[in-house]
């Protein structure tokens, strides 16, 4: 269950200020915030967040853009033809069938008006019609500057081999503009063919070349070239930056001794720039050479540089490389963080380094830095190395860092040992405690983690405290949901029983000025289906109170009536298939948008 906004929550906005609102109403917390890894069954079990339904638009709504594209008025022809390329991007069907012979008569018959011509030309590239390419490329011959643009990728993308003569041309025109030969040198890139090499090689060697045209030639020449060009990248990378990365991007094509010499031996230049891409053409034709100098890229002052070390290092991995990789969990760019605990994780079940992977990251969550804290919790967590737990506590009640805490309180759950519930609990009241003293939400995550824990492992002596969750104010709404659902999980009991008139509080909650968050009440729809009360719920929904029949229209709602359902007839649960939505609100439409024609 994701987070939505109930339609009248948007009345509080005037309400930011009121202390009746500060504990749970006004600290929402978005469970987005938490890094990707960390899972909330709150939200997933039952999993009730529907697919996207389908998009779509009635017949005659194409009849009313058919009769438009034939419209004398040039702005609604044009305005027509971009509503019609907003619907290919919403991934309306049968666009193309019904509309691309037409647009390709207009783009044809349009000699005169460039803006009309230029529109059709847009909205057939939108629908991927490759059968316009004859029209795209006696446009693009025209060398204008706009035909030029708009054409040059897409008849590379559909392949038009025909193109490139005109390419090839246009590349080494001096006469021609900067823009139009780099667009030239772009698709040459993008098609590599082979018959562009000789005049690219000429072109390479004009002194008359502008740097950045030069460059561009450059990656065009290496996709083609696989030798010969040595020496042209030996004599550039005496140059400026720029002529340093045409040398590189010439060898692109090239793997020979002396090439993965000449490249190590540019590993050592200051450039961050030139040297991450000597790095990435190493790393494609020598992987384990550039290996043998991960040592001084994985601690260089570029990100980009460290990230390379660090996948390739995962990609040549060894028990010693683990030893190797293992600061980099700290390394202050997370998506390092995140690549070198990904691997750690799956690498985890290989026998031949798991234990070393385990070794060092209990070593770290105990004496590395927070952010080592932080990635080593979730590689235990993970990988369930469960006699880690006493250290897991350790941390989680000791640090500083909110991340390292939300690290420790999920890999507690993912260990799920019996023994330390106790222990837990003692922690959630304290956690409790602090942001009803403090309104704090700091706090929030970790304590819906180890709540979720106690509910999926049925901890009953949790109870009195989950109950204290169920009241509006009693904590941020984030916290609540978890111990309303952990309840649930629960099961009927003598002291959940006792539980239905406040769940259903909870639900009726609809106050115009403060109404009960969406994804608690939710939360409380499910434990009561949990705790055998369908049945109340049922007779709620039937009533013809507006504002509930406002939550009907929900559709977490009503896939959980489904579930329920399902549950008391002993049915596996299907996910009911949501209503197409009718996309409107176009340029021209309708009167009336339904799809019964």
């Amino acid at each position: 269950m994701k987070t939505h906004t109930w339609p009248l929550q948007i009345t509080c906005l005037v309400m930011l200020a009121s202390s009746s609102l500060l504990m749970g109403q006004l600290q929402p917390i978005d469970l987005k915030e938490a890094p990707l890894i960390i899972d909330w069954p709150q939200r997933q079990d039952p999993m009730l967040t529907p697919p996207k339904p389908a998009i779509i638009v009635p017949q005659s709504l194409h009849k009313v853009w058919l009769a438009a594209l034939d419209q004398p008025e040039v702005q609604v022809r044009v305005q027509t033809m971009e509503a019609i390329t907003t619907a290919s991007k919403m991934q309306i069907k049968n666009l193309t069938d019904i509309y691309a012979a037409k647009l390709r008569v207009i783009l044809d018959q349009s000699q005169s008006n460039n803006a009309l011509a230029l529109a059709a030309a847009k909205t057939l590239i939108a629908l991927d019609d490759k059968d316009a390419s004859p029209l795209l490329l006696q446009r693009n011959h025209s060398a204008q500057i706009d035909w030029v643009l708009l054409t040059d990728p897409v008849l590379a993308r559909w392949q038009r081999i025909d193109a490139v003569k005109t390419w090839i041309k246009r590349a080494s025109d001096t006469n021609a503009s900067w823009t139009i030969r780099h667009s030239a040198l772009e698709q040459l890139a993008t098609l590599h063919p082979e018959n562009a090499q000789g005049p690219l090689r000429q072109l390479l060697g004009a002194p008359s070349l502008g740097p950045l045209l030069k460059l561009s030639t450059a990656k065009a020449l290496g996709q083609i070239a696989t030798q010969g060009l040595l020496g042209d990248a030996q004599s550039l990378v005496q140059g400026d930056l720029t002529s340093k990365l045409t040398a590189i991007a010439c060898l692109q094509s090239h793997d020979s001794g002396q090439v993965r010499k000449f490249l190590q031996s540019q590993l050592q230049e200051s450039e961050p720039a030139y040297v991450l891409q000597v790095a990435l053409l190493l790393n494609k034709i020598a992987p384990q050479t550039l290996a043998a100098h991960s040592r001084s890229l994985q601690v260089h002052s570029d990100a980009s540089l460290r990230l390379l070390a660090a996948t390739n290092l995962i990609d040549q991995i060894t028990a010693p490389r683990v030893n190797q990789l293992a600061p980099m969990l700290g390394d202050v760019h997370p998506a390092i963080r995140k690549t070198v605990r990904d691997a750690f994780i799956k690498l985890g079940t290989d026998k031949k380094l798991s234990h070393k992977i385990i070794a060092v990251t209990r070593k770290q969550l105990v004496r590395g830095n927070w952010q080592e804290q932080e990635q080593a919790a979730y590689i235990l967590g993970k990988l369930g190395v469960k006699d880690s737990i006493d250290a897991l506590f350790t941390v989680l009640q000791d640090s500083p860092h909110m991340e390292v805490r939300l690290a420790c309180a999920t890999a507690i759950r993912w260990l799920n040992v019996s023994s330390k519930r106790e222990q837990a609990l003692q922690i959630c009241q304290g956690l409790f405690d602090r942001i009803k003293k403090t309104h704090a939400s700091e706090h929030t995550l970790v304590l819906s983690q180890l709540v979720q824990w106690l509910g999926q492992s049925k901890y009953t002596p949790a109870c009195p405290l989950l109950i204290k969750l169920i009241p509006k104010n009693s904590a941020p709404s984030t916290v609540r949901e978890a111990g309303i659902w952990a309840i649930g999980k629960m099961g009927p009991t003598p002291e959940t029983n006792t539980l239905t008139n406040q769940l259903m509080a909870r639900i009726k909650d609809l106050n115009g000025m403060d109404p009960e968050i969406y994804d608690v009440q939710i939360a409380a729809m499910v434990t009561l289906v949990r705790l055998g009360k369908f049945q109340t719920l049922a007779n709620y929904f039937n009533s013809s109170q507006e504002t509930i029949m406002m939550m009907l229209d929900m559709p977490e709602i009503q896939a959980c009536q489904t579930w329920a359902t399902s549950l008391s007839e002993g049915k596996p649960f299907v996910m009911p298939t949501p209503k197409p939505t009718i996309a409107s609100s176009w340029f021209l439409q309708p009167l009336k948008m339904t799809i019964q024609d």
